[in-house]
């Protein structure tokens, strides 16, 4: 009987540890210009007085997805529906991240995070979805198809609910 108890208590410990959010090593790296929008996204906030975001595990493969479906299936028109059909509330859930508040700028020809970056900064609706004090976590991506006319496509999805942050 001590061999049954001592396993279910190792059990509830592991559960315990491993239930709790935690920084993990990203098993998709950043590209030099992923990583520069993420930097410029939190001088930005912190220069506007809000409070920093980090960067998710789960909206960052939410985003990849969205940058490369929009990349394949509608290159030259980019949406904020999928290609199967789903909003991004749909669209997170399917990535195991839901929250009150969910944001995506998406953009397509910016081949750099400068130029992604300064378009969302310059529209009224995208500025506030980069600005909005709510969201605690971020995801990012940028596809670039070779040959495509459109350029590159970026995504950033912004969420409210805390999740496992990538470590920076």
């Amino acid at each position: 009987m001590p061999h049954r108890f001592t396993g279910i208590l190792l059990l509830v410990s592991t559960l315990l540890v491993t239930a709790q959010p935690q920084k993990i090593a990203p098993p998709f790296p950043l590209n030099a210009e992923e990583k520069a929008l993420v930097e410029m996204i939190h001088k930005y906030r912190e220069a506007n007085k809000q409070p920093p975001v980090k960067l998710s595990v789960k909206l960052t493969r939410a985003a990849q997805w969205l940058s490369e479906d929009n990349a394949t299936n509608k290159p030259d028109d980019p949406d904020h529906t999928d290609s199967l059909g789903r909003d991004a509330g749909k669209r997170l859930a399917a990535f195991g991240y839901e929250a009150e508040v969910i944001k995506e700028n998406i953009v397509v020809g910016a081949e750099t995070a400068a130029i992604a970056f300064q378009t969302w900064k310059e529209s009224a609706f995208h500025n506030r979805n980069m600005l909005n004090p709510d969201v605690k976590m971020m995801g990012v991506s940028r596809v670039c198809k070779k040959g495509a006319k459109s350029g590159c496509h970026w995504s950033v999805i912004l969420g409210s609910t805390e999740d496992q942050a990538i470590s920076q």
